[in-house]
Parts: structure tokens; sequence; C-alpha cells
């Protein structure tokens, strides 16, 4: 069972960044499993008019830790970068890159960490003044043995403001 949350740190254009923080704890319903902590900065910046287009840049860095019964002592950490084209609400193109390390004092070589990059699609249906209907379809090649070759990324997500 996970409950995770986004806070917003600054309203969007209020600074030269728009800043969030993220934040998810995940209570392991297996007896013998341990539970997880993940929290980071979310980063964002919208620029206008680059080479006749606008665009939409966010960053994310993450660390992860085990909690409770079971746990190790590893500290992980991931990243993700998503770059878009604000082309219309329904539909804007893009390109992600992903990342993940299992644990930060033990990296080992690159082979055995998960990095990938691929395009993607994403969009919004409003449905005011019941929220967003928001999707994300990706393709996300692999760059290293530990990924694979290559997957499908999707997300389908009801977003309510309070």
């Amino acid at each position: 069972m996970t409950l995770e949350n986004t806070f917003q740190l600054s309203e969007p254009g209020q600074y030269f960044l728009n800043l969030g923080f993220f934040f998810e704890y995940s209570q392991s319903t297996h007896h013998n499993a341990p539970s997880a902590v993940t929290f980071g900065p979310i980063i964002q910046k919208e620029l206008s008019d680059v080479l006749g287009l606008d665009t939409l840049h966010t960053l994310n860095l993450f660390l992860s830790r085990d909690a409770g019964h079971g746990a190790t002592k590893a500290t992980g950490t991931s990243y993700a970068w998503q770059s878009l084209i604000l082309t219309h609400p329904l539909i804007s193109p893009g390109v992600e890159f992903y990342g993940t390390i299992a644990d930060l004092a033990h990296a080992g070589p690159t082979s055995q960490q998960q990095h990938s990059a691929g395009p993607v699609l994403v969009g919004a249906i409003n449905l005011a003044p019941y929220g967003k209907l928001k999707y994300e379809l990706g393709y996300q090649f692999g760059f290293t043995p530990a990924f694979g070759r290559s997957g499908i990324r999707w997300k389908l997500e009801y977003e309510i403001t309070l």
C-alpha cells in the first residue's frame, strides 16, 4: 500500500524555476518484506519561444530507502528528465530519460545500473470542475543491460486539486 504526495513549493512562474517536493511511503503487506520511503525535489522550467516553440522541462531527483523489518542499509537514487513541446493540451510530444542506482554507496559499474531514454506523448482532458484526466505514453530504449532492450511506459492519472 502506497501513499504519495507532491508539494508545490512555488507558484508556476513566480521564480526562475518552479519547485516541488515529492514524498512517498510504501507499506509492505508481506510480513518479511521491508517498507520503503522515497523523497526528493521536482524542478521544472517552462521556456517560451525556443526556436518558435514553447517547451516544458521537468527534472526529478529522488532518494529511496527501505524501512522496517528486513530493510537493507542501501540508499538508492533515481532520476527522471522529461522535455515536452507544448503543442496542445490534449497531446504534446517530447523525450524522456530515466535512471536508477540501487545503492549509492556501492553503485558498481554502469552496466549494473538502469538507464533509458525515448519518445513520449503527454496530454490532459479537463473535466472541470471535477479535475483532470492525464496520460503519458512512451517507449524507452535501454542503455544498459540492467534495463533490458526496450519497453513501453504508460501512466494514467486522475488529478483533483484541493
